[in-house]
């Protein structure tokens, strides 16, 4: 990545100590962000993703689909690099997808549908 676009940005695992600080966070395709992917969208913070192979490599693209915002997910390597690099450089791109992400994430945290699905399938476990 350009040293003028890392100079601008913090991988996930960072996230969680530094997001006020940063404009955008890096997921990785090989492990998600995990807690600290739902901690920076929490805070507004645009999150660009590179989905992997396997679900630990997803986790961040399921949570950006959820929250509305499938611009952050990227294709293929080069994409992933033109939308780091646009996150770095477009101010007002990034700030109206952080409102975006504010705004959508009532959908990603206020959702009853997981509780209701994790509900029945307690109760079909327990034989109810």
């Amino acid at each position: 990545m350009p040293a003028k676009t890392r100079a601008h940005t913090v991988s996930i695992p960072a996230a969680r100590s530094r997001s006020w600080f940063a404009r955008f966070a890096r997921d990785t395709s090989r492990w998600s962000g995990g807690n600290t992917a739902l901690d920076a969208l929490a805070c507004g913070l645009p999150i660009v993703a590179l989905p992997g192979r396997f679900m630990r490599g997803r986790q961040s693209m399921a949570m950006l689909e959820q929250a509305g915002m499938p611009e952050l997910i990227a294709r293929d390597d080069d994409d992933y690099v033109r939308i780091a690099a646009r996150l770095a450089t477009d101010r007002e791109w990034r700030d109206m997808l952080a409102a975006r992400i504010r705004s959508g994430c009532e959908r990603l945290f206020d959702d009853p549908a997981p509780i209701v699905a994790l509900a029945a399938a307690l109760s079909a476990v327990a034989g109810r």
